[in-house]
């Protein structure tokens, strides 16, 4: 995927967005950092930067790009972690994705068992970023669709919510060992 530049500036003014769209960079950012609008601004950033390189991306002939609805991976994306490292390197960031996914997923837990709508969103974006690693489409799908939840989503639906998580995970677990 190409490089992205984004700019953090003081200046607030539209004259300035306008300078920074047309030198090139994809978005222009006002300071203070206001980390809730920065993180809705990255996530949504990810999310289009992924769906557009799926897109983008070649279809070779007889294999679809993306998972279907009973596939938890996409297998491409392990073929091309494989051309970059070499077996052993999938193997490393496969391994290190089911040790994270599954402590991220107790974290989740937590923050459902306290109604922590703060926690279980930052929780849910780590998980999500880890899933996109792998290609762990359906899991940084439902990631994603959680990416807003609140309060009463979470005293409502939280542990609902958890057990589709923890099902998806283990396809994907069960996906990545064959």
């Amino acid at each position: 995927l190409p490089i992205s530049i984004v700019a953090l500036t003081a200046d607030a003014t539209p004259e300035t967005r306008a300078k920074c769209l047309e030198a090139g960079m994809n978005d222009c950012l006002t300071k203070p950092i206001d980390r809730p609008k920065l993180l809705a601004w990255l996530d949504a950033f990810q999310a289009n930067r992924v769906d557009r390189a799926v897109a983008d991306a070649p279809k070779p002939e007889g294999e679809p790009i993306m998972a279907d609805a009973g596939e938890p991976l996409e297998r491409r994306a392990l073929r091309d972690l494989e051309s970059l490292g070499g077996r052993e390197f999938v193997d490393q960031i496969v391994d290190q994705f089911v040790s994270d996914a599954a402590g991220v997923l107790k974290e989740l837990s937590h923050a459902v068992a306290q109604g922590d709508a703060v926690a279980f969103r930052e929780q849910a974006h780590a998980l999500r970023s880890c899933a996109a690693n792998v290609g762990a489409r359906q899991m940084f799908e439902m990631c994603l669709s959680l990416r807003a939840i609140n309060v009463s989503e979470i005293a409502v639906r939280g542990e609902e919510h958890m057990r589709e998580l923890e099902q998806r995970f283990e396809r994907t677990r069960a996906a990545l060992g064959r």
